[in-house]
């Protein structure tokens, strides 16, 4: 990928805004979704939520990811996804032996991983400082910086498989982003990526915190996903919506972990270890007693009946033209 920055796709003249999964046009005030507001220091952040009638996805006005240290600032935590084990799986299967990138690595738990997997040649980024410090720590090619900033820095560097979990819906751009993945993607190469489940019955009780702005400026859907990728030269090969058995207990447990660490400094690794299997058994136990008509809708064919993540595997194809 070259130097020369892209259009900004958002807009077009006269200021109106472009959707940035389909390119629909939004008409004045026809689109509103709802407003939402939340309080970052002593500054009151606002956002407008349009819902565009083409390809249905949900993006933010203004279009601006979360301040730089609005992360560490909610307390950002990194753990062990439903969708890593998957991503591990697929991965080894697929005979990927070399040249693996992940974008938004964290602390570096994947590519851990996969190097004691075998993979000799795994590379990392975050904008996360502290946690790129962690994963060099552990012996990973890892880099504080963006994507196109890495591109710009290792031009040469080409992957056979590229893994972004979590990330999409962060982004001001998620074409532009993708148009450069497929930039450094060789050919008939990977992607490996996770988005928040639209069909998570999490929301059967009301939509978590971590869902909206500025923490999340896109809301997808398997449609929306789906004319996302293709538009930007993908072919999926799967996707797939992780069960919903462990989703909710993991927001409690998490939930939980974040308390206790504010107000008592309790090191949440070690409080997850000693609180995980008892929290697990009184979840089975109350939760039909406590919520029944929760319990009634999710045993029938609700669509509200996912987990947490929608996981997706594609390939790039060069008969699949960027548009």
């Amino acid at each position: 990928m070259n130097d020369k920055k892209l259009p900004d796709r958002r807009f077009i003249e006269g200021g109106k805004k472009r959707c940035v999964i389909c390119e629909y046009i939004f008409q004045k005030e026809d689109n509103f979704f709802e407003m939402h507001r939340c309080l970052y220091k002593e500054e009151v952040l606002e956002y407008s939520l349009y819902k565009c009638p083409e390809c249905e996805s949900i993006t933010a006005e203004p279009m601006l990811s979360a301040p730089p240290d609005w992360y560490a600032y909610i307390g950002e935590q990194y753990g062990w996804r439903w969708e890593f084990s998957r991503f591990l799986n697929d991965i080894t299967s697929l005979s990927i032996s070399e040249k693996i990138l992940e974008v938004g690595c964290g602390e570096g738990i994947i590519l851990q991983k996969l190097k004691e997997l075998g993979f000799s040649s795994v590379h990392g980024i975050d904008i996360n400082e502290n946690a790129i410090k962690k994963a060099k720590g552990k012996g990973i090619n890892a880099y504080p910086m963006r994507l196109n900033d890495f591109v710009r820095k290792f031009p040469e560097l080409t992957f056979n498989a590229i893994a972004f979990f979590h990330l999409l819906e962060h982004l001001e751009n998620p074409y532009d982003f993708l148009v450069c993945v497929n930039s450094i993607l060789k050919d008939r190469g990977f992607i490996f990526l996770s988005i928040p489940n639209p069909n998570r019955f999490n929301l059967l009780i009301k939509r978590e915190e971590w869902d909206y702005t500025p923490h999340k400026l896109i809301r997808f859907s398997q449609k929306v996903i789906k004319t996302l990728l293709e538009r930007t030269g993908f072919r999926i090969l799967k996707i797939e919506e992780e069960p919903k058995g462990a989703s909710l207990l993991r927001v409690i447990i998490w939930k939980i972990d974040s308390i206790l660490k504010r107000m008592f400094g309790i090191d949440a690794k070690l409080h997850r270890k000693l609180i995980r299997y008892p929290i697990k058994l009184l979840f089975l136990i109350f939760f039909p007693i406590l919520y029944p008509h929760i319990f009634l809708k999710m045993i029938k064919n609700y669509p509200y009946k996912g987990g947490q993540s929608l996981y997706v595997v594609a390939q790039k194809d060069i008969a699949y033209k960027i548009r």
